[in-house]
């Protein structure tokens, strides 16, 4: 497989910024002029890239991130023995839908 540069590179026009005429006037089913000779004829390419090019091409890139916390459930439960209060009621809730030894009345330490 034969590498040539971006530049004789006739699809790498769109991304040179070619305009559409100008896109529309190539002829790239051909390629560039040196491809209709024979192997032996066709130019010695060095595949060593250009460093202020890809300097050029490099994008800055911020990335920025917030977290915040949901902290209005917690605001509302000043306690540690309701927070243990509200996951009993819970659990029991839980226990109750399953539809059999249904508990009522007040919590116990059970």
């Amino acid at each position: 497989m034969e590498v040539f540069p971006g530049t004789q590179n006739p699809a790498d026009l769109p991304s040179r910024g070619c305009s559409v005429e100008t896109l529309l006037k190539k002829q790239l089913y051909e390629g560039p002029p040196w491809l209709r000779d024979s192997r032996d004829k066709w130019p010695d390419f060095e595949l060593s890239p250009d460093e202020n090019i890809i300097y050029a091409e490099k994008k800055k890139t911020v990335v920025s991130s917030l977290n915040k916390k949901n902290d209005e459930f917690y605001n509302n439960i000043p306690s540690y023995k309701k927070i243990i209060r509200i996951t009993g009621w819970m659990y029991r809730f839980y226990e109750n839908t399953k539809g059999f030894n249904k508990k009522s009345g007040e919590l116990s330490e059970e």
